[in-house]
C-alpha cells in the first residue's frame, strides 16, 4: 500500500504522516482521506481548464455586442444568440450562456418591435 496522500491546497503528492505540505506549506490537518483528495484535485483541475479556456470571455463578450446591436439592427440579435449557445453547450458555462439567451431574445424583439427608431427620435428631438 502507499503510504502518501494529496495536499488539501495543491493537490501534490506527499507523505501521509505529513502535518505541512513540502511544496506549499499547507497545513494538512483534518485533510481528505487520499482517494477523495484525488477526486478533488481531479475536479479543480476540470473548473480551473474551463475557467482558463481563452474563448468563454470571446463568446460572451460578443454575444452582447451582438445583443445590444440588436436593439437597433435586429437580425445582429440572431448572431448573439448563436454565440451564446455555443458558449453554453462547448464552453459549458450554462449561467452566462442563459443570461445570455434570454437577454438576445429580449433585444431582438425589442429591435423588431422599433425601439431603436423610437430611440434615435427622441435622441434628435423629433
Amino acid at each position: 500500500m502507499d503510504n502518501t496522500k494529496f495536499c488539501i491546497k495543491c493537490g501534490k503528492k506527499i507523505p501521509e504522516s505529513s502535518e505541512f505540505c513540502p511544496y506549499c506549506g499547507t497545513s494538512q490537518v483534518g485533510n481528505e482521506s487520499p482517494k477523495q483528495s484525488q477526486n478533488s484535485s481531479t475536479q479543480l483541475d476540470q473548473i480551473t481548464s474551463v475557467s482558463n479556456n481563452p474563448h468563454h470571455g470571446m463568446f460572451i463578450g460578443l454575444g452582447w455586442l451582438c445583443a445590444v446591436i440588436s436593439l437597433f439592427i435586429p437580425l445582429t440579435g440572431i448572431a448573439a444568440l448563436v454565440l451564446a449557445i455555443i458558449d453554453t453547450v462547448k464552453n459549458n458555462h450554462k449561467a452566462a450562456g442563459i443570461v445570455l439567451i434570454v437577454f438576445s431574445i429580449l433585444f431582438f424583439y425589442f429591435g423588431m418591435t422599433g425601439f431603436g427608431t423610437g430611440f434615435m427620435n427622441g435622441v434628435n428631438g423629433r
